[in-house]
């Protein structure tokens, strides 16, 4: 591995080779860690807003349960889209 100085190609020391592994190790395990949740922010992207179902729920119990049947359709939908990592 190397490195420039000057625009020049110089060696890097095991010292410097181990630093770097070290720092490439630590941000491919977080990069792990975030692929492990990323499917959280994926999904909360395409659900369905507060509002709409506080909407839908109002119109459920007044006898209009279609609203709340369609965001639970488009809920599992993006459930199915962005599942969960095992």
């Amino acid at each position: 591995m190397y490195k420039l100085v000057n625009g020049v190609e110089v060696a890097l020391s095991e010292q410097e080779i181990l630093e770097f592994q070290e720092r490439e190790a630590a941000h491919a395990l977080k990069q792990q860690e975030y692929l492990l949740v990323k499917y959280k922010d994926l999904r909360k992207s395409e659900y369905p807003t507060v509002d709409e179902l506080l909407v839908a729920l109002i119109e459920k119990e007044e006898g209009r349960p279609e609203a709340l049947n369609a965001l639970m359709v488009q809920r599992l939908q993006v459930k199915s889209k962005y599942p969960k990592p095992s």
